[in-house]
């Protein structure tokens, strides 16, 4: 939590590395106003494959920018796409720059295959809990 007089304003960004080419920005969630605690659900195409690696950035908007400079950093994880999909829901611990994992923030990463599209689409999301929030 970095907002000293109110609840963060958390929001996502979900970034691809597949082993060979470089790591893409997948999405970047909605903003959640004064939230210990949300949920963000994204539809995507996902084909996973054993190398392939989500990062989850969390941030805590304090401008109307799209520079993540600008907004404070809470923390972030990495799920092998495969382990998500085969086991459904997982969760996952939050870390500082430093690699630090101070204080049980966590992020629930949950994989929901759409019927329509054998195997290939998958409803993603992401429930994050800040508590205190993430000491830089």
């Amino acid at each position: 939590k970095m907002d000293l007089l109110s609840d963060s304003d958390p929001f996502l960004v979900v970034l691809l590395a597949d082993g060979v080419k470089k790591e893409v920005e997948l999405l970047r969630s909605e903003t959640v106003w004064d939230e210990q605690s949300p949920k963000f659900v994204h539809a995507m195409v996902l084909e996973p494959t054993e190398s392939m690696t989500l990062r989850l950035e969390a941030y805590d908007r304090d401008r109307n920018s799209e520079k993540l400079s600008r907004h404070d950093f809470l923390g972030e994880a990495k799920v092998l796409a495969s382990e998500v999909v085969k086991a459904g829901c997982i969760t996952v611990p939050m870390f500082n720059r430093k690699g630090e994992h101070k204080n049980a923030a966590v992020v629930n990463v949950i994989a929901c295959a759409n019927p329509n599209v054998a195997d290939l689409e998958y409803a993603l999301e992401f429930s994050l809990t800040l508590a205190s929030g993430i000491a830089r």
